[in-house]
């Protein structure tokens, strides 16, 4: 179901209620967000992670020295937030993560695992346990899933925008080929989807 953007009104009343935020605080997220709750909650959710908020009289604000530039979308807010992932754990991180986002989810029958095999990448536990705790990944039933679709998109977004999407879905193909093989129940036409990618 597409929504519309709240009107402005509704929108700076959610945002006031957020977390208590300050007026001044809370229109300056408001106006930024331009009436996408999603990129409100997320954007302040980012705040209090980043330990940025304190409390004033009025409510909360941001803290004196804390970095006060809001990100122009939803997906400067997640890339910020995996570049502060990627400062806490090992190098090559931010590859493994690309492999498991072409993939559609994280962590789904150790296919995560065996895309970073076939692309020669560490799939470091670390990089999955900070996912965790940062609130990125989800458990589930099948396995890890991104918290949500637009932070998925964000890394592919991001490896597209650096080059990288291209061999991360050729890794996907060869090891799909390479676990399923061609004849396995709609693995042809996933295969065929990564190559033309």
């Amino acid at each position: 179901i597409r929504l519309p953007n709240l009107p402005k009104q509704d929108h700076r009343a959610l945002v006031e209620e957020l977390l208590g935020l300050e007026s001044g605080f809370a229109a300056q997220v408001a106006e930024r967000t331009a009436g996408n709750p999603l990129f409100a909650i997320t954007l302040v959710g980012d705040f209090v992670l980043r330990g940025a908020l304190e409390l004033t009289r009025d409510g909360f604000a941001l803290k004196r020295g804390a970095r006060a530039d809001l990100p122009d979308d939803l997906h400067e807010v997640w890339d910020d937030r995996l570049r502060r992932v990627f400062e806490r754990t090992p190098a090559g991180s931010r590859q493994a993560l690309e492999l498991g986002a072409v993939l559609g989810s994280a962590g789904d029958d150790g296919e995560w695992q065996a895309v970073c095999d076939e692309a020669g990448a560490d799939l470091p536990l670390k990089l999955i346990d900070e996912l965790l705790v940062s609130r990125l990944l989800v458990p589930d039933e099948g396995g890890l899933h991104f918290a949500h679709a637009m932070l998925r998109e964000s890394v592919l977004r991001k490896a597209a925008e650096e080059g990288r999407l291209t061999a991360c879905h050729l890794n996907a193909a060869r090891m799909l080929e390479k676990r399923y093989g061609l004849a396995h129940r709609g693995m042809a036409a996933r295969i065929g989807r990564h190559l033309m990618l």
